[in-house]
């Protein structure tokens, strides 16, 4: 009896918000932001009715999609296609139930940037992938770069470029995941450019943090600092074949969000001075001077993770084919996965043909070649394996398991480019909350859903001349860290 009294009751309040109540609470206005034109601000009149409140809206007349609840007479709409035109009405529901609504009004969005591309949906299996959701990368281009988000359909929902035309590698979602955080510098590093750019999804903040040498990855950590990886060019560097040489290796630097000046910055970890083993011939892609630096590229260090249980950093670097595990408080380094001095072994012996570069030493092999990664949990992360020295050159998404109390590792999933496609720039791959991976093809301008049983449910591709970078897909744009 009492399950059916709630639901007359449930019928009974639906009932009531059919008859009577449309614009009770007055006319709406729809304000775009000045910094993402996809957000809208949708505010009433709050002196008329006290209560919970929230903002019906949809494409065109629809008012099929809803913000999440609040208690002021306003709501910012996210997940907005670009170009397309939305309805919408705000809602207050008052503590006796009674529904009131606004006027419907409506706003126009502008289309999406002259030169950013199209991405079109070439392959989707609703029944295999993921349920809805959002994806931030970047989006790379000749000119022009932008963190970028994309719909289920392919359409943009949020877009930022770059400043100066510099190049963005990475974009992340912030701490709180309520924004994005991206690294940008120049492509060639010819000049000192790089910097962060921190900015909020609802488009009210936006903010540049200094740090001229950043390349590759940046993180926001808790608190609201920033870890990027950082160029260190020094010179008469020994090597254990004998010799010396100008060499360009990594850092890892932490600066306060909004810093103006790379002297703000603190340097944790630097390989040049904390890695414990001297410095080798690794490979050809070692040899070749790192951007304009005058140095040999030796670490290419491109990628960096946070792990907040232990507060430490993890770096890949592309050279050494290795990730490192630092404590970010004394800036130690804790292990090696991977690479020529791995503290970590294969559970089944696993080991990549053999190459041309010197890391491939004995039980200690590497298990991928020059990858790029973002994804770390406790007990497991992905690797996009690029493939410089398999035989022949092939791409691939990998995952991995990990022992860390035993010092082992083992795969536990992989997939192969098709058509042996090999990307040799960027790449990404994380796993998704339902056991998909998404991965960006980087250079293909390509995201695709790939299941365990590596089958492709949902592909994404740009337009000619367009790459992506890592991924992220958001389940809930309204509260992306679900």
């Amino acid at each position: 009896m009492a399950r059916l009294a709630g639901a007359l009751a449930l019928t009974a309040l639906l009932a009531g918000c059919v008859r009577g109540h449309a614009g009770a609470l007055g006319s709406v206005t729809a304000t775009i932001s000045e910094e993402v034109p996809t957000v809208v601000t949708v505010s009433w009149d709050g002196s008329i009715a006290a209560g919970d409140t929230f903002v019906e809206y949809g494409l065109d007349s629809a008012l099929d999609l809803v913000t999440p609840t609040g208690t002021g007479a306003s709501a910012t709409l996210l997940g907005l296609k670009a170009g397309r035109t939305y309805s919408f009405r705000g809602v207050t529901v008052t503590a006796d139930g009674e529904r009131l609504e606004s006027a419907t009004s409506s706003v126009d969005l502008a289309p999406p940037p002259e030169g950013l591309p199209a991405f079109g949906i070439t392959e989707y299996d609703p029944s295999q992938a993921a349920e809805g959701g959002f994806l931030l990368t970047s989006v790379l281009m000749a000119g022009d770069s932008y963190a970028a988000i994309i719909d289920r359909d392919g359409d943009y929902v949020w877009y930022l470029p770059s400043t100066d035309e510099l190049g963005i590698s990475s974009t992340h979602l912030s701490y709180d995941g309520h924004g994005v955080v991206f690294a940008q510098n120049d492509r060639d590093q010819a000049t000192a450019l790089g910097s962060i750019v921190s900015a909020s999804l609802d488009g009210t903040h936006y903010q540049l943090t200094a740090a001229s040498l950043s390349h590759h990855d940046v993180v926001e950590l808790p608190g609201g600092d920033l870890a990027y990886i950082g160029l260190d060019t020094r010179e008469d560097i020994p090597f254990e074949e004998g010799g010396t040489a100008t060499v360009t290796s990594d850092t890892i630097g932490e600066s306060p969000a909004g810093a103006t000046s790379d002297d703000q910055a603190r340097i944790v970890y630097a390989i040049l001075d904390d890695y414990p083993h001297t410095l080798w011939d690794i490979c050809r892609h070692s040899e070749v001077e790192a951007y304009d630096t005058g140095g040999v590229d030796w670490s290419h260090s491109n990628s960096l993770m946070y792990y907040e249980p232990d507060d430490a950093f993890l770096l890949v670097s592309k050279n050494l084919d290795a990730i490192i595990k630092v404590d970010r408080a004394s800036g130690q380094q804790v292990w090696q996965l991977g690479g020529r001095y791995s503290d970590f072994t294969d559970v089944d012996g696993d080991t990549l043909p053999d190459g041309d570069w010197a890391n491939v030493d004995g039980p200690n092999s590497t298990w991928w070649s020059h990858g790029h990664m973002s994804d770390w949990w406790d007990g497991g992360f992905v690797m996009f394996d690029n493939g410089y020295h398999h035989d022949p050159a092939q791409s691939r998404a990998v995952e991995y398991s990990y022992d860390e109390a035993a010092h082992t590792v083992k795969k536990v999933w992989e997939y192969w480019a098709p058509d042996l496609y090999f990307n040799p720039l960027l790449g990404d791959v994380r796993k998704m909350p339902n056991g998909n991976y998404m991965v960006s093809w980087a250079n293909q301008g390509m995201l695709t859903e790939i299941t365990p049983a590596q089958e492709v449910v949902w592909r994404a591709s740009a337009t000619l001349g367009a790459g992506t970078s890592r991924v992220h897909y958001i389940p809930d744009i309204y509260d992306p860290l679900k």
